[in-house]
């Protein structure tokens, strides 16, 4: 699963050192979605994360 985490992240924008993070995001909350992976994109680069 953590290839198919990564693969979400990267749909989601995630770039670079990002990509791991996300990636362990999705992970740890077993949700392989890319609207938790945006939301958790957000959160990293200080965004407001709107649902």
């Amino acid at each position: 699963m953590k290839l198919h985490a990564k693969n979400i992240a990267l749909m989601a924008g995630a770039k670079g050192d990002e990509i791991p993070k996300i990636a362990s995001l999705l992970l740890k909350d077993e949700k392989y979605r890319v609207d938790v992976a945006k939301h958790h994109l957000k959160s990293i680069r200080g965004e407001k994360a709107h649902e």
